[in-house]
């Protein structure tokens, strides 16, 4: 601090005597400081009916009323089907309410916004723009990611200029380290400092990939297992657990998955043309997520099954861009920055993957495969530890606490912390401390380096701590006995007063 201020001082006395040096004269007082760019991840931004009228609305998300139609209409029809298993005529009621409902935020065959929809989103006064502060990027979470990355950075060059640094630090989550890395592959690296990758899905998830390679599948084990995800926020997640495990040893959840895969079956012919593809296939984001190993697959299934008339080669046409620009050069490139730049990787896990394809059981933060998000970290299933071999073969200090993941396998071991028990889109205290800390870092911190944050730490009432490994399972009846023991409590207290 002492140092910091004499050349505060030195520069001010410098101004008055020298004119000509008073510019660089604070930016040597500035130090090391640089603004910082948060580039957040998918369906994170509001998108308007007309962005040129915001009074219009939204587009996305979708309105409750919106909603309670499509519910509305669907109830009886899945209730006729049931009884004359017309899924043409399911379909029938079904599909155009849920197009209505969709249609705004769909885009059209050659990838592009329909009508006016999309993002309002202003850059901050440039007066307002420091070193040190955050300002977040917003984008059309849809569109092409190069065309995302030219936003990107104009956005940038107009913080870094505004600020007068050389450089900014990035911050990312999700989808937003696709967006982060398309940007650095087209713009170059010179112009960042530090870049904090958040649970980002650089590499794809699995989810994705299924989806799009025609791989939808439920089952009862997967239903258990991703419940435990969904209720982790609820008081009452021991006894909803419970009651799933319950239905699932019971087979009853195998059985509603098979009626769901039966349904899936009778739809699928006309709702994935007519519905899911011009959604989901169409935001060209998603895309980006989809992991290299599915890729081939998603394209042949989409484009030569789904939409074999050639209808949608404008779409075709961009998605195939960015495979040939940025796919290839995603571990190329993350090394090169990691040579020109500070690189911290956070990964999270401790969930199953998302339930709808064959890929349930694939250890993830709910939404973004472990082995994606820490860049190739080796990971057992879900509930599930490594191989004896594997545990055999590996150093003790890249090995788990829960003996799940080995994250020597990495491409950057030594700058990788793992969170167990995080979900995906949950901020708190601990881990944006976290990331805060290493978006300002002045060097290349590691897991040996940064002091109060193990390579491997659990999140607990809202902080981070060293992962002690899993605690000792409690039985189903346990977890009953200790959800009813609640309840008992609690009318203790009330009589009490």
């Amino acid at each position: 601090m002492k140092n910091r201020i004499r050349k505060l001082l030195s520069c001010l006395i410098a101004a008055v005597l020298l004119c000509g040096a008073f510019v660089p004269c604070l930016a040597m007082a500035a130090g090391e400081s640089v603004p910082i760019v948060y580039v957040p991840g998918f369906m994170s931004t509001d998108l308007y009916l007309d962005t040129t009228d915001p009074d219009k609305g939204l587009a996305w998300p979708p309105a409750t009323e919106d909603i309670l139609n499509v519910v509305k209409g669907a109830v009886p029809a899945l209730a006729r089907y049931a009884v004359d298993r017309n899924a043409d005529k399911l379909c029938d009621a079904v599909i155009p309410l849920v197009n209505a409902m969709f249609d705004a935020v769909e885009l059209d065959a050659n990838g592009n916004p329909k009508g006016n929809t999309g993002v309002i989103f202003s850059y901050p006064p440039e007066g307002m723009v420091k070193k040190g502060g955050v300002y977040i990027f917003h984008y059309d979470w849809r569109i092409d990611p190069l065309e995302i990355a030219a936003q990107l950075n104009d956005f940038v060059e107009y913080i870094r200029q505004s600020a007068g640094s050389d450089k900014v630090s990035i911050e990312c989550h999700s989808l937003g380290g696709v967006i982060t890395l398309t940007y650095l592959t087209k713009y170059g690296l010179d112009k960042v400092k530090n870049v904090v990758f958040n649970s980002t899905a650089i590499f794809g998830e699995s989810f994705n990939g299924g989806l799009l390679s025609g791989e939808m599948k439920l089952s009862g084990d997967a239903i258990v297992k991703y419940m435990r995800y969904a209720f982790n926020s609820v008081d009452a997640k021991a006894l909803l657990n419970g009651i799933f495990e319950i239905l699932g040893k019971a087979g009853l959840l195998d059985l509603i998955s098979d009626r769901g895969n039966k349904l899936l079956e009778d739809l699928s012919p006309r709702a994935v043309p007519e519905c899911v593809a011009p959604l989901f296939a169409g935001w060209l984001t998603i895309w980006s997520m989809i992991p290299d190993e599915f890729i081939d697959g998603a394209m042949k299934y989409i484009f030569e099954d789904v939409w074999p008339d050639g209808s949608h080669d404008g779409l075709k046409a961009k998605i195939e861009a960015f495979n040939a620009e940025i796919r290839p050069h995603k571990t190329e490139k993350l090394l090169a920055l990691n040579d020109a730049a500070n690189v911290f990787v956070i990964a999270r896990y401790g969930w199953s993957s998302i339930p709808v394809t064959p890929y349930y059981k694939n250890q993830s933060d709910g939404t973004i495969d472990l082995k994606y998000a820490s860049f190739g970290a080796t990971a057992a299933d879900y509930g599930e530890t490594l191989s004896d071999e594997a545990l055999a073969n590996a150093e003790e200090a890249y090995i788990s606490p829960d003996k799940s993941i080995d994250a020597s396998t990495c491409l950057f071991p030594e700058q990788t912390w793992f969170v167990r028990n995080l979900p995906h889109s949950e901020h708190n205290g601990g881990i944006d401390a976290l990331v805060d800390t290493l978006v300002r870092a002045e060097g290349q911190e590691t897991v040996a380096s940064l002091s109060g944050y193990s390579r491997f730490m659990v999140s607990e009432g809202g902080a981070l701590n060293a992962d002690p490994g899993p605690a000792a399972k409690q039985t189903l009846l346990d977890r009953i006995r200790a959800f009813f023991q609640k309840i008992i409590d609690f009318f203790k207290n009330l009589f009490k007063r």
